[in-house]
């Protein structure tokens, strides 16, 4: 019977090892829906941010001639700031990718040292971040970085898309298993005699799936926008016309 026994207890050791979750991994992703398969398969709470939301974003909607923005936004678990201490943050129609809303800092980077960029902090971990960004100020080139100034510190190798940023927006998707609480967005093709331009929209955050009972956690504002993305997300076939250089804003 001895040898049974000890085949049975390697059997149990075999299993116990291959149903250990996979090591921590950063991931990189330039297709939404592939994106949005690996939340779910890692069991993510997909939170959605469009800026479309008055109650929070109100304020810092900007339109030709008018620019209103803050020095921080916070809304759904995350602070927005710009990548520099004499910009903001604010959303004009220009910026939208899909829906009336999109975001950048305002003003654009700090000439002559500092090239656009904007920051989204967590007080507690993430697991992952999506957004379409576009310039218009072609070419322009894009950086993330995750938890900057940290030991966790990570710049996120984007792959070739990263250095073409054109007027015709791209998505960008990251997930880290080990969390991160802070992504840094910045623009590095910009040089002191010409700053480039990067605006973003519809991100998606990787929640940790809420506690049973703590579903509301991160408040009906993320249910609204997940309702909203839905309805839109079909509608894809909308054109969002190039911007003169330099302008924050697009024609409709």
């Amino acid at each position: 019977m001895r040898p049974k026994r000890i085949t049975a207890a390697c059997c149990l050791l075999l299993i116990a090892f291959s149903a250990r979750p996979s090591s921590a991994a950063l991931s990189v992703y330039t297709d939404e829906a592939s994106y949005l398969a690996e939340l779910e398969s890692r069991e993510y709470q997909a939170v959605y941010e469009s800026f479309e939301v008055s109650s929070a974003w109100g304020s810092v909607r900007s339109f030709a001639g008018i620019t209103n923005s803050a020095s921080a936004v916070s809304n759904l678990g995350l602070t927005w700031t710009s990548n520099n201490a004499s910009s903001g943050v604010s959303t004009s129609a220009g910026a939208a990718f899909d829906g009336q809303w999109g975001f950048y800092a305002s003003p654009h980077g700090a000439a002559p040292t500092i090239g656009d960029g904007f920051v989204a902090t967590s007080e507690a971990p993430i697991y992952g971040v999506s957004c379409w960004v576009k310039t218009n100020t072609p070419p322009a080139s894009l950086s993330i970085v995750l938890d900057a100034g940290l030991p966790s510190e990570q710049l996120v190798d984007l792959g070739a898309n990263s250095n073409i940023l054109d007027t015709d927006f791209v998505f960008f998707g990251v997930i880290e298993t080990n969390g991160f609480t802070r992504i840094d967005y910045l623009e590095t093709e910009w040089d002191p005699d010409e700053l480039k331009n990067i605006f973003a929209d519809d991100f998606i955050i990787g929640h940790p799936v809420p506690e049973p009972g703590s579903t509301l956690s991160i408040g009906v504002g993320a249910m609204f926008n997940f309702a909203l993305m839905r309805i839109r997300r079909p509608r894809m076939t909308v054109v969002h016309l190039p911007a003169s250089p330099g302008s924050d804003f697009q024609e409709p």
